[in-house]
């Protein structure tokens, strides 16, 4: 692996949409999103990624899923005064 294949690997991999406008890491920090919203967000993305190529796009569902059910959590707890 080229050291350019790496760095594009890292800065805008090919299963997030490259360099589209619309790239997670870009929306994410530009709504200020957080951790787990912003994995959830990754997560949905991996979702539309993984039905075009045909694969089982469940999983990544699930763990969107999860991030936001964490999130929720941590909401209940703040209004609870946990």
């Amino acid at each position: 692996m080229t050291e350019d294949t790496e760095t594009e690997n890292v800065n805008h991999p090919p299963h997030y949409g490259g360099d589209i406008v619309y790239e997670p890491i870009k929306f994410i920090e530009y709504w200020n999103f957080g951790f787990h919203l912003g994995n959830a967000i990754k997560y949905l993305v991996r979702f539309q990624r993984k039905k075009k190529r045909g694969e089982d796009p469940l999983e990544a569902l699930k763990k969107a899923h999860w991030y936001i059910g964490r999130k929720i959590e941590q909401l209940e707890k703040e209004a609870d005064g946990a």
